[in-house]
C-alpha cells in the first residue's frame, strides 16, 4: 500500500482529478485479495492491517480530504 500513498495525496491536492484503480491478470492470481483483502477484514474495522488496497485508499482519501477541510463527493 505504501506505493499508492503518494498517489492518494496527489489526487487530494488536485481537485477535479479522476482516478481509477485497476487489477489486471490471470484468473486465480490473487487480484481480489490484493484489492479488497481478507473477507473477514472487510467486516471488522479493527483488522485494518488485513485490508486490501481499495479500503486503505478510500480511508486515506477521506481522512486527507477531511483534514484539509475539503468538501467532497465520492462515487463508487
Amino acid at each position: 500500500y505504501e506505493e499508492f500513498s503518494p498517489l492518494v495525496n496527489d489526487f487530494v491536492d488536485m481537485p477535479g482529478r479522476n482516478v481509477m484503480l485497476l487489477a489486471y491478470g490471470q484468473t486465480g492470481t490473487g487480484k481480489t485479495h490484493t484489492i479488497f483483502g481478507a473477507k473477514e477484514a472487510a467486516l471488522n474495522q479493527s483488522a485494518e492491517q488485513e485490508w486490501g488496497i481499495f479500503p486503505k485508499v478510500v480511508k486515506h482519501t477521506l481522512t486527507q480530504m477531511a483534514a484539509r477541510g475539503n468538501k467532497f463527493k465520492l462515487y463508487i
